[in-house]
């Protein structure tokens, strides 16, 4: 059985990668100049489509399916 990735759009892999780097809400809706509440919208996004628990686990769980570096 071959177990698929899921597939973030570019937006949720950015939001996640600057989660990564320890990147707070606001500071992340700053760097892609979108509100703080799309920035949740994403990351709420990503987490779902990743089966995560948290951001940390949406994080932890993005480095290792390699979805971001």
């Amino acid at each position: 059985m071959t177990l698929s990735r899921p597939l973030l759009s570019p937006r949720e892999r950015e939001t996640v990668h600057w989660l990564a780097e320890g990147k707070t809400i606001r500071d992340i809706a700053v760097l892609m100049d979108v509100s703080a509440e799309t920035v949740k919208s994403h990351v709420n996004s990503a987490r779902n489509k990743l089966g995560a628990l948290n951001r940390p686990h949406t994080v932890a769980k993005a480095l290792r399916m390699r979805l971001i570096a």
